[in-house]
């Protein structure tokens, strides 16, 4: 396996772990089967569980998946997206941390999952040349 399919294959277990396990909280929190304490509920925007997990499905999940499924098909949006799909789980561990005000493990897990997703993409676009642009470097 090179370097390149070593990488992708990588970047999509990251990618589909995250993803899943965004749709197994979003799922559990949406359908009531994943336990909230009353004072947890109360944080919650208008203290609907069902809202949180339509939020994490929308905001983590569908790009974890959208991501993953572009890299498996090696399309050329893949890094793009894979990139955004980890700055959006930054930014949702971010977000749930000021609403919710309760420290988790897994907080930090998923932080630095979704951080070094958005690098590892970020870095691997570097020196590329977007289809449709002509090189135009002196070689």
């Amino acid at each position: 396996m090179g370097g390149g399919a070593r990488r992708d294959a990588l970047t999509l277990v990251l990618l589909a772990l995250c993803g899943l396990s965004a749709w197994f909280g979003a799922i559990g929190l949406a359908s009531g089967t994943l336990p909230l304490d009353g004072a947890l509920r109360e944080r919650l925007p208008g203290h609907s569980t069902v809202f949180a997990g339509i939020a994490l499905a929308l905001v983590v999940a569908l790009p974890m998946s959208t991501a993953a499924v572009l890299v498996l098909r090696r399309q050329p949006r893949a890094r793009l997206a894979g990139a955004a799909a980890g700055m959006l789980l930054v930014g949702w561990i971010a977000v749930e941390l000021m609403i919710i005000r309760q420290f988790s493990w897994l907080q930090p897990a998923c932080a630095v999952a979704g951080a070094a997703l958005a690098v590892r993409e970020l870095r691997g676009r570097r020196g590329r040349v977007p289809a449709g642009v002509r090189d135009t470097s002196p070689t």
